[in-house]
């Protein structure tokens, strides 16, 4: 065999490795069944985690997810920048019920609901039970707490982080 011939052989060899690897490498990047947005290297072995997705030990770990800020500008560092949480132009309303420990609606209860970026406000429950607090900002976490004169409660606070409405926040006496 000729010199030329092993080297257009060769050649024909790396084209058709190259090929493969390509095209692997494009199926992979192509999205599939899972897609990498955003990501970050640094050093470190500490955890991460998001949602479902645990990411322990590992180097670069961490600087990821950290929320970093100076003055006007901040960044979050990371794997998985969350989305801000941004109030909706509507307010949205937190529902429940007061009720006994078979059920039973309790009326007269005190309410009181509590957070960050509102006033406190109270309602008292209707003669079945329900309450309901209106007009209530988004994207915010918010304590409820039940008083009653006639009925104690196991848990008589509830903390919820409301990004729309809610319903069903309920407190059960004993």
């Amino acid at each position: 065999m000729k010199r030329s011939d092993v080297i257009r052989c060769l050649s024909i060899v790396v084209i058709a490795i190259v090929g493969c690897v390509s095209c692997a490498d494009a199926q992979i990047s192509s999205g599939g069944p899972f897609t990498i947005s955003q990501s970050a290297i640094a050093g470190g072995g500490s955890s991460s985690a998001n949602g479902s997705f645990d990411v322990i030990g590992t180097t670069g770990q961490s600087a990821a997810g950290g929320f970093l800020q100076s003055g006007s500008l901040s960044i979050y560092a990371g794997f998985w920048t969350p989305q801000p949480l941004a109030p909706t132009a509507a307010g949205i309303s937190i529902r429940g019920r007061v009720l006994t420990a078979d059920g039973q609606g309790i009326r007269g209860a005190r309410i009181t609901l509590t957070g960050s970026h509102v006033e406190s406000r109270i309602a008292q429950s209707s003669s079945f039970g329900y309450y309901n607090f209106t007009n209530i900002p988004a994207g915010q976490t918010y304590i409820l707490t039940v008083v009653s004169y006639r009925y104690g409660f196991a848990e008589p606070t509830i903390v919820v982080h409301a990004v729309d409405s809610l319903n069903g926040v309920d407190f059960i006496a004993q």
